[in-house]
Order: structure tokens, then C-alpha cells, then sequence
């Protein structure tokens, strides 16, 4: 059953304040995110010089509407990463490390950059993030990429951005989706939203707990063992809604890894959710036994 959220009037204001930043403003939760987030754009920046890449590919009009390639001579899919950040911060360059191993298995990858908040709202960002889909499927062979197989992978509002994708687009071949929000209630009274700009009318359309994916697609979802507790049951939940709809979904705890942290684990080849991901896109058949399946 899924969590029943806490409405804010029936706490007292100190206890509201206290446990929604803690649980849904993971910058509370971990402090040392600036260390985290500076390691992540340094290890990005080596593979950069390391593995071929395209950088700033316009796909729309607006100013943030590029993305960076890592091409594939002859991609056996296409893999199309979505950063995180709230919808408010973060982008495309600050993830390259994701790219590499995937990019040895033959994928071509593509990381898409998006008008953040305030200057846009959630619902542009999940049109303008399907405008870089539908780009990447017109345009990707000029990359290498196998238009017919793509998978989607998000962390925090990316991966909520990719399920957005999913409950539309039912040619979409598999997901990853990592420590994700789905049902976007709690960020109403979180300190946050003063930069996102959420209203209430628009909670239960841009939340995928209400709107689960089209087709078939194949799921990986995954969180970190330090995760504020409610934050991950919102993977918890979601994941179980979609494997209720008969979808295919492999969950994961990622040992030792916080919000910022977890999306480390996409960098080696042999780490839990890489080898899931791959599975997932048909690249690997087998896979050891230290993923932590719940």
C-alpha cells in the first residue's frame, strides 16, 4: 500500500518544518553534497578527455535545450540520461562519468541539459525533456545511436522526469530510475519550492505515482541505503505500483550511497545498477550476486 502523506495542518509548524526538509530537501539530508557534486564534475571532466563526446547539440529553441553525445560507431542502443537537481539546478556536463561504461559496451549516450527553475516550471521541463527525446529518436543515427532501442535513466528529478516520459511514450525500451520522487505532494511544503514554483493544481498530473508507464518497457529503480526514510519509499511504492501493472522491475538498495552519492554507482561497469542496466538493455546476461535485490 503506498504511503499516506502527512499533511502539514495536522502537525504542529515546527515538526512540519523539521521532518519535510529532512526527508525531502536532500540537501538537509546530506551536508556534504558540495564535496559529493565537486568529485562528480571532476571525474567527469577525465572522462571527457578519455571517450569521444559532442558537446552543446542544440535540439530546440530555448537556451538550454542541448545536450552532449557520446557517440557509438555502430550503437547497439541508445541510452539518454536526465540529470537531477530539483528541477532547479544541475546539468548535463556534471554527469559524463555515467557515459564511459556504457560507452565501452557499444551504447551511444546522450545527456540532456533543460531550462531550470525558476525560469520554467515542472510541467515545461517534462515537455521540453520530450522534446530531446523525440530529437534524439529523428536524429540519432547521425550519432551512431539505434533509434528503435532507447532507455531512459534519471536520479532525483531526473528520474522522476523519465517516468513523466514513460506514462506517454510507449516505445520506450527500458528505464533506470534512481532515488527518484514520484508523487511530487511533500515538495508543496518544502522550503525548495519557493525556486521550483509547484502549485497544486498541477501535483497529481506531473506526479508518476498517478501516471504509470505505456508499453513494456523494462525497469531498473534504485536508491541509496542512507536515503531519507520516506524518500525512499517513494521508490518503494512506485516500483511496486508498476510491477502491479505487470511491467518488468528490478529494485535496488545501493549499500553505503546517499541521494548524491548513489549515481556513483553507474560508473564502473561492474557496479550493481550498471550491470542491471545492461542487463536490462540485453548487454549482459550475467551478473554476480552482490546487488542488493529487495
Amino acid at each position: 500500500m503506498r504511503t499516506r502523506w502527512l499533511n502539514p495542518r495536522e502537525m504542529s509548524s515546527t515538526q512540519t518544518k523539521v521532518d519535510l526538509e529532512r526527508e525531502f530537501n536532500p540537501r538537509v539530508a546530506v551536508p556534504n553534497f558540495d564535496a559529493i557534486m565537486d568529485a562528480r564534475r571532476r571525474v567527469s571532466a577525465q572522462v571527457r578527455k578519455r571517450c569521444p563526446f559532442v558537446p552543446d547539440v542544440r535540439y530546440g529553441d530555448a537556451v538550454r535545450s542541448t545536450l552532449d553525445v557520446f557517440p557509438a560507431e555502430m550503437s547497439i542502443a541508445t541510452l539518454i540520461y536526465i540529470h537531477g537537481g530539483y528541477w532547479r539546478a544541475g546539468g548535463a556536463r556534471d554527469n559524463s562519468a555515467l557515459a564511459e561504461p556504457f560507452c565501452d559496451a557499444g551504447v551511444a549516450v546522450f545527456l540532456i541539459n533543460y531550462t531550470l527553475c525558476p525560469d520554467s516550471t515542472v510541467p515545461a521541463i517534462v515537455r521540453q525533456v520530450a522534446e530531446a527525446v523525440a530529437w534524439i529518436k529523428g536524429h540519432g543515427r547521425d550519432y551512431g545511436a539505434d533509434p528503435d532501442r532507447v532507455y531512459l535513466c534519471g536520479t532525483s528529478a531526473g528520474a522522476h522526469l523519465a517516468a513523466m516520459l514513460l506514462a506517454t511514450d510507449d516505445s520506450v525500451a527500458g528505464a533506470c530510475l534512481i532515488s527518484g520522487i514520484y508523487d511530487l505532494t511533500p515538495v508543496l511544503d518544502v522550503s525548495v519550492n519557493a525556486e521550483i514554483g509547484l502549485t497544486p493544481e498541477w501535483v497529481r498530473p506531473m506526479s508518476p505515482m498517478f501516471h504509470l508507464p505505456q508499453g513494456n518497457p523494462k525497469l531498473v529503480m534504485a536508491f541509496g541505503e542512507h536515503e531519507p526514510a520516506l524518500w525512499a519509499q517513494q521508490t518503494r511504492d512506485y516500483s511496486a505500483q508498476c510491477i502491479a501493472r505487470g511491467l518488468e522491475c528490478e529494485l535496488l538498495e545501493v549499500a553505503g550511497a546517499n541521494h548524491f552519492s548513489v549515481v556513483e554507482a553507474l560508473y564502473e561497469a561492474e557496479a550493481p545498477i550498471a550491470r542491471a542496466m545492461k542487463h536490462a538493455m540485453g548487454l549482459a546476461d550475467e551478473r554476480g550476486s552482490d546487488e542488493a535485490n529487495l
